[in-house]
């Protein structure tokens, strides 16, 4: 009988061990959106505009919902067929362009691909969007 509940426990562990090391797994994987420029960034930042793509399952309400947000110092155009936004500054202060990643993790995005490379948000503000070198 202890052999038998021992054994129904260990089964139970496992089963409980197997479903969290799954969700673990699922969850540490972030959504990203992916930059598109050739230039690295060098002449968008010259003009102010931006182009991203977003995951399918964002929607223009998504994107017009958390863009309303940031009108000061951008807008937010959502082409749906090919799921990227362009964001066209108003703003070309680094601190308006450290908000487009707010914009994004208000998609629940929080990293950016830009050539084959993942990047937190922040990382990817710092490394390709800032202008200011201190």
């Amino acid at each position: 009988m202890f052999k038998t509940k021992v054994m129904k426990i260990t089964r139970f562990l496992s089963i409980v061990a197997l479903i969290l090391g799954s969700a673990m797994v699922s969850f540490g994987q972030e959504r990203a959106a992916t930059a598109i420029s050739s230039d690295n960034f060098v002449s968008s930042n010259l003009k102010g505009s931006y182009t991203f793509i977003v995951p399918n399952d964002i929607t223009a309400k998504d994107v017009a919902l958390s863009a309303e947000y940031y009108t000061m110092y951008f807008t937010v155009t959502f082409d749906e067929k090919n799921h990227q936004t362009l964001i066209t500054m108003k703003d070309m202060s680094d601190n308006a362009k450290h908000i487009i990643g707010r914009f994004f993790i208000s998609l629940g995005l929080r990293e950016i691909q830009y050539n084959g490379n993942y990047f937190q948000v922040e990382d990817f503000y710092q490394k390709f969007l800032k202008t200011e070198k201190k």
